[in-house]
C-alpha cells in the first residue's frame, strides 16, 4: 500500500514595515510589525495508516475454506502497507474475509486522490494440468477478489476520511459458484500478486 501524497501548504507571514509622517510636526512615528510562523513536523500532524480492528474477527473463513495455523494480518512497521496471509479454496462457494481499519489519527483532514483497484493477480498451474485454455479462463473468472469499506460500499476518489477518525475496510478473497456443475482443476492452483492502493491526500476544502 503506498503512502500517501504528502501536499504541504505553507502560509507565508510577512513582515512589514508601515511608516506614518505627522505633517507639519517635529516627531515621526514609526509602526512595526513584527511576528512568526511555525510549521508543524508533518510526522505527528499528517498521519494515515493502516491498523489491526480493536474489536472484532480480522479473519473469517467460510465453508470449506482454510488457513495455516496462525495466520493473521501483517503490517509494515509504519502501517501503510498490510499482507493477507496464504488461504486454501478448495471448492466452489468458499470465501475468506479479512478484516482491519484505516485510522487519520493526525489532525489534518484527508481525502482519496487515487485508487487501484484490488486485482488477484496471476494464476500458476501444475504442469499435468488437463483444463483447456477455455475452462482455465472460466474457472479464474470465478476466483473473485473484493476491497471494499465493511459496508460493502466502494472505496473510491473523493471518500473523506476526517482528522483523529477511522473507517474498517474489508478484503473478500472467494471462490464464485456460478453453476451447477463447474469444471475444476486436476492439480492446486496457485494465485499470486494479489495487490490494491489508496492514496490519501489532505483535504483542503473548508
Amino acid at each position: 500500500m503506498t503512502e500517501k501524497t504528502k501536499n504541504v501548504l505553507l502560509g507565508v507571514l510577512i513582515v512589514g514595515l508601515v511608516s506614518m509622517t505627522v505633517a507639519y510636526a517635529a516627531l515621526t512615528q514609526t509602526l512595526n510589525i513584527n511576528g512568526s510562523a511555525t510549521v508543524q513536523n508533518l510526522s505527528s500532524s499528517w498521519r494515515v495508516r493502516f491498523k489491526a480492528l480493536t474489536s472484532g474477527t480480522a479473519i473469517t473463513p467460510e465453508q470449506y475454506a482454510t488457513l495455516a495455523d496462525g495466520a493473521a494480518l501483517s503490517f509494515t512497521e509504519d502501517s501503510t502497507i498490510v499482507t493477507l496471509p496464504n488461504v486454501t479454496l478448495k471448492a466452489p462457494g468458499d470465501k475468506v474475509t479479512f478484516r482491519w481499519t484505516i485510522e487519520n489519527s493526525g489532525d489534518i483532514n484527508a481525502i482519496i486522490t487515487g485508487v487501484t483497484p484490488i486485482s488477484k493477480g496471476s494464476a500458476t498451474y501444475a504442469a499435468d494440468e488437463t483444463l483447456t485454455a477455455e475452462q482455465r479462463t472460466a474457472f479464474e473468472n470465478d476466483i473473485r477478489v473484493t476491497f471494499t469499506y465493511e459496508d460493502g460500499t466502494a472505496i473510491a476518489q473523493g471518500n473523506k476520511l476526517a482528522a483523529k477518525n477511522s473507517v474498517d475496510v474489508k478484503a473478500v478473497v472467494e471462490y464464485v459458484k456460478t453453476e451447477a456443475t463447474q469444471t475444476l482443476p486436476a492439480r492446486n492452483v496457485q494465485f499470486s500478486g494479489i495487490t490494491a492502493a489508496i492514496t490519501y491526500g489532505q483535504d483542503t476544502a473548508a
